[in-house]
């Protein structure tokens, strides 16, 4: 792969990344994106400390998307969303297992329950965050290219955070 491809790539997953993890944190701070993800974190066993569990969550997700933006910490942001897609995988993969009825409360309130499909999801961006950490924080060399880099992963970004509204519309009704 050439540098300028590698380079599009790196930019284009960083700030996907950044954009996924950026909503999802403020997203968990409405009341609706609150209740759904300590319901969640009670169904999965963890009573006592929801609070303190999706606290971490939260300001994980928020550190990680603030150091995916800058080179210089792109590395350890893209660490950080690496561990935090890992453990969410494992979640979901969890609630699937147990069964359990569990409404997604990854970008907000949502009607929509946990499906093998937010497992897809969380697998992509797990695998998004491997890359990022594989290439580094590398960037385009030319301002047309990055900003075009900029728009193609802000896009990507909307369709993943969507991706419960697309299941909806492509289901058969």
């Amino acid at each position: 792969m050439s540098a300028a491809l590698m380079a599009i790539v790196a930019l284009t997953v960083r700030v996907m990344l950044a954009v996924v993890l950026s909503w999802s944190s403020v997203s968990k701070l409405t009341t609706g994106g609150r209740r759904g993800l300590n319901d969640m974190l009670r169904q999965l066993g963890i009573d006592r400390r929801a609070g303190l569990v999706g606290g971490l969550l939260v300001g994980g997700e928020a550190a990680s998307a603030v150091l995916l933006l800058l080179p210089w910490t792109a590395v350890a942001g893209a660490g950080l969303a690496t561990a935090l897609f890992a453990v969410l995988t494992a979640g979901v993969v969890m609630i699937l297992r147990r069964r359990l009825k569990v409404t997604c409360a990854c970008f907000g309130a949502s009607s929509a329950t946990i499906a093998p499909i937010h497992v897809v999801r969380n697998a992509f961006l797990l695998l998004c965050a491997l890359v990022a950490v594989a290439v580094g924080p590398r960037l385009p060399h030319d301002v047309v290219t990055t900003a075009v880099t900029i728009g193609a992963g802000a896009f990507l970004a909307v369709v993943i955070t969507r991706l419960d509204d697309f299941a909806f519309l492509l289901s058969p009704r």
